[in-house]
């Protein structure tokens, strides 16, 4: 149920997160002071570039999620160039009837659909 409510936890609260990053970046108050606040200014952690949480399903709905598994685009050979975020928790929904996860996927200007494939064992 966390999942399916977009709630975060411990996989989500690493320590290396923001409050923008976590899509609670408007609960910041802009009038008063409070813990981080010039933290949470620093370039490195305003960067658009940087990865926010994001809610994920597979296209086919028959197909497993896996914590920890990483985005790439269709088509790009497995590197750390190539490294879109990756998954921190996923979870089956009963109520959807297919895996559901929560991950960190770099910002994009443009929405966009994302597609995933999953890997065979002897790869993973």
């Amino acid at each position: 149920m966390r999942i399916e409510k977009g709630h975060v936890a411990g996989n989500e609260l690493n320590g290396t997160t923001t409050a923008a990053d976590l899509g609670l970046g408007r609960m910041m108050s802009t009038k008063k002071d409070f813990i981080g606040r010039v933290l949470a200014k620093r370039p490195g952690l305003t960067d658009p570039e940087r990865p926010s949480l994001v809610g994920i399903r597979p296209v086919d709905r028959s197909e497993r999620l896996y914590g920890g598994a990483h985005f790439l685009a269709l088509g790009a050979t497995p590197s750390l160039e190539n490294d879109q975020g990756y998954l921190t928790s996923v979870a089956y929904s009963p109520m959807l009837g297919h895996w559901i996860g929560l991950g960190f996927l770099k910002r994009d200007r443009a929405p966009w659909r994302a597609t995933a494939r999953v890997l065979p064992d002897s790869v993973r």
